[in-house]
């Protein structure tokens, strides 16, 4: 007669655990540069916007100094372009690591219930 298995001990558990913390931390990152992306592309929208309206506000006694504001207002307009190409990137990045941490998950789930079956097979054998 075989002896009864002692309780299997769990060997991934703090690596799953890590893994979904770093999803849930991605996923709170995400929120955060969806909202930046959306700020970015209203003040871009808004600066567009103003350098259109400048030369109606300001008029023509003004030109030289209109279109330096109006240069300027390109300028922000472009620097918040980028900076939104930038977040798209880095929210491009944090897509892929949830779904890296996603798959880890699945493996060390996988590998768990391996070492789990391993263990009580070898108390379930007849030596």
């Amino acid at each position: 007669m075989s002896p009864r298995a002692p309780r299997y001990i769990p060997q991934y558990t703090q690596e799953i655990n890590d893994y979904k913390e770093g999803i849930r931390l991605s996923k709170i990152a995400l929120k955060h540069l969806n909202n930046a992306q959306r700020e970015a592309n209203l003040i871009g929208k808004k600066s567009v916007f103003i350098a259109g309206l400048l030369p109606s506000i300001i008029g023509g006694s003004a030109q030289r100094v209109d279109h330096q504001v109006i240069n300027v207002l390109h300028d922000a307009s472009r620097d918040i372009n980028s900076v939104s190409h930038e977040i798209n990137s880095i929210s491009s990045a944090t897509e892929a690591a949830i779904t890296y941490y996603e798959r880890k998950i699945e493996e060390l789930y996988e590998l768990e219930d391996a070492a789990r079956r391993e263990h009580y097979a070898y108390y379930e054998s007849d030596y």
